[in-house]
């Protein structure tokens, strides 16, 4: 019986902490800001900017 509780435990910490990692990668992924892509030498290559509606 411990045994199952103890699985069932480490497996709501699991994916409680897999679903946090994911709702603040989806929060970064959805901040309109202006991007600057560089290269190795630190060289601006491009700069992205995001259109507003």
């Amino acid at each position: 019986m411990f045994i199952i509780i103890a699985i069932i435990l480490v497996l709501a910490i699991k994916i409680g902490i897999s679903t946090h990692t994911w709702k603040t990668l989806a929060k970064d992924m959805m901040i309109q800001e202006n991007s600057v892509v560089k290269d190795i030498d630190n060289n601006t290559i491009a700069k992205i900017r995001i259109k507003q509606k």
